[in-house]
């Protein structure tokens, strides 16, 4: 709610969309009485803070704001609006109007299941006029139909938007701040490192990540060994030193300090830390350096929600990242503290 009410204070126009039965739905309501708590909380924080909010209404309302259609065209179908009025109702009277707006099917396998609706859809599309933002595939299980809808769809070259969540901690920003989490609190073991660095916020490319890892694997390189300096031959044991090696060797350690220096001054100014903003001044300070911002999808430069902790500029969708990452963040933190008060070196 801090940030939320944060944006409300910068930005020009928040809209924010639920999921209500309508606009006007009670706390008390059994299905979305959670939603609508939210909805009355972040009205609450809007006028605290002397910020006008308009009336909620249907996002599916015509408005120059969405491409919604200008009316719910689900509430068009009477046989539909009673399916969703009793379809968890036991009890519920006999339809006895026309109910040709639905259609039930029995397929022998997923796979001809998906074929069959992707092909309505291209029929639909292809002769009754239809749009793709008009049409909808719902599954109960997403993760099941998943792969054959998409498939399906594009042997009948429907083009597609997928609504799904995504772990946050796949992005690739997100991922190299816990690694990086994981040295600090856990030490400098070879699989974090090369997690943080594969996930290409690093300045290494790809190929240098490569021959890191190629000699990392074959000398067994671990803990405090990444900050040391390596004088092994990359070749291998009982490989005599030429002076073509030697050069190798030396691109190998300019590649290891390239790779450490971030995270081991991210790691000295974690094992300082000693509250919450400084841990998170700490990520910044790592993600700056590695120029995550300028890495990062573009977004507008001029947002102020960097506000809540008193830092210099981040991007937008960097900043909401982190954000959603802090729940997870704080139990690596709280890993980190455990660790360090067991060890003398925080680091090693």
């Amino acid at each position: 709610m801090k940030i939320i009410g944060q944006m409300l204070i910068d930005a020009k126009a928040v809209y924010i969309s639920l999921c209500l039965d309508n606009p006007g739905t009670s706390a008390d309501d059994e299905l979305f009485g959670h939603t609508a708590d939210t909805r009355m909380r972040l009205t609450a924080l809007a006028n605290r803070l002397g910020v006008v909010s308009t009336k909620a209404e249907n996002e599916s309302m015509g408005s120059k704001y969405n491409n919604f259609p200008p009316e719910i065209k689900r509430f068009n179908s009477p046989e539909l609006a009673a399916y969703e009025m009793n379809i968890f109702d036991s009890c519920a009277p006999v339809y006895e109007e026309d109910a040709s707006a639905i259609t039930v099917c029995m397929s022998p396998d997923i796979y001809t299941e998906c074929e069959l609706a992707a092909s309505l859809i291209k029929k639909l599309i292809r002769e009754n006029g239809y749009r793709c933002r008009d049409i909808a595939v719902v599954a109960r299980d997403s993760d099941v139909y998943e792969m054959p809808m998409r498939s399906a769809l594009r042997k009948c070259g429907v083009d597609i938007f997928e609504d799904f969540r995504r772990p946050i901690a796949a992005t690739p920003v997100i991922a190299a701040v816990l690694a990086a989490v994981s040295i600090a609190a856990e030490g400098w073991q070879t699989e974090n490192v090369m997690r943080f660095l594969k996930t290409g916020m690093s300045a290494l490319d790809e190929n240098g990540i490569n021959t890191l890892e190629n000699y990392t694997y074959m000398w067994q390189i671990e803990g405090s060994k990444w900050l040391e300096e390596w004088e092994y031959n990359p070749l291998g044991f009982g490989v005599h030193f030429t002076e073509k090696e030697s050069q190798e060797l030396k691109e190998i350690n300019g590649l290891r300090k390239t790779a450490v220096e971030p995270l081991n001054a991210f790691c000295k100014r974690t094992g300082k830390a000693c509250s919450a903003r400084e841990y998170a001044k700490a990520v910044y300070d790592l993600l700056t350096e590695l120029d995550v911002p300028e890495k990062s999808a573009t977004t507008p430069k001029n947002s102020r929600l960097r506000a809540i902790l008193r830092i210099p500029k981040l991007r937008m969708n960097t900043g909401i990242s982190l954000c959603r990452c802090w729940i997870p963040l704080s139990q690596r933190r709280g890993s980190a503290r455990s660790v360090r008060k067991k060890r003398t070196g925080f680091c090693r």
